[in-house]
């Protein structure tokens, strides 16, 4: 997972291994601040996620605790739960979860950051194994990775997304809207196959005007679980809306 604000810092990588326990050594050579767990498959899931915001994120992030924090990342099904939502109105963090099929144009980390880092890890692990005569493993990944995030995340590259992704600053003109035709299919299909019956949530009437503070969270290696459609995303946001508002008022 990797993590970056529109001022152009970047929050430490998280790591997920595969495994029932977190071995130390998984980590060798990783640089300060970077982290990991594991899960049996070595996909993300609604624990590891949360305990990546509650012991990971919020390290990070606890300079700015007399502003509410607007955190932008992918909708997939794990990264929202009731104890999520309440953990974040909690700390002031503001959970917003970008529309489905659209993060390649609105999800700063894919739009700027994570095509770098592929083709940055690439060469360092060519070069690893030429000079080591050794294969990429669990136990060496870590400091060849996290060198590639370093290098693929820079200010210059983390302030250049958001702005490219028109979130920081906010311009509606940034996209070419013609880059969300493949989106509008997929969306298209989805719905079609889709048979979701969601919960009416009543509308919001007022909204906060407190100054936030923009990250963008994502996984390198998208989750497998489906994202979220269309009318449960709204829906959700309504719902983290709400929840903030009974919180500040």
């Amino acid at each position: 997972m990797g993590c970056g604000n529109a001022l152009g810092h970047q929050i430490p990588p998280y790591f997920i291994f595969a495994g029932k326990r977190m071995r130390q050594e998984l980590l060798e050579g990783a640089t300060p601040g970077a982290d990991g767990s594991v899960s049996e498959t070595g996909w993300s899931n609604s624990e590891i996620f949360q305990s990546y915001l509650e012991n990971h994120f919020i390290k990070y992030v606890t300079g700015m605790q007399d502003k509410h924090i607007l955190l932008l990342y992918d909708g997939h099904r794990t990264h929202i739960t009731p104890d999520i939502i309440d953990w974040a109105v909690e700390k002031k963090i503001i959970l917003y979860v970008l529309p489905p099929h659209t993060s390649h144009v609105l999800q700063p980390m894919d739009v700027g950051c994570f095509g770098p880092f592929a083709r940055i890890y690439s060469s360092e692990g060519h070069t690893f194994q030429r000079t080591h005569s050794a294969v990429i493993n669990k136990y060496n990944l870590c400091s060849i990775a996290c060198k590639s995030y370093n290098s693929a995340l820079p200010p210059s590259n983390l302030q250049s997304a958001f702005r490219k992704s028109g979130i920081y600053p906010l311009d509606r003109d940034a996209i070419d809207q013609s880059l969300f035709s493949i989106s509008d299919a997929i969306h298209r299909q989805s719905q079609s196959d889709e048979n979701i019956k969601v919960d009416d949530i009543p509308a919001i009437e007022n909204e906060t005007t407190e100054p936030v503070n923009l990250m963008s969270d994502s996984e390198i290696n998208a989750d497998t679980e489906p994202i979220l459609s269309n009318q449960e995303n709204e829906n959700i946001q309504i719902y983290v809306a709400e929840k903030l508002l009974t919180k500040t008022r």
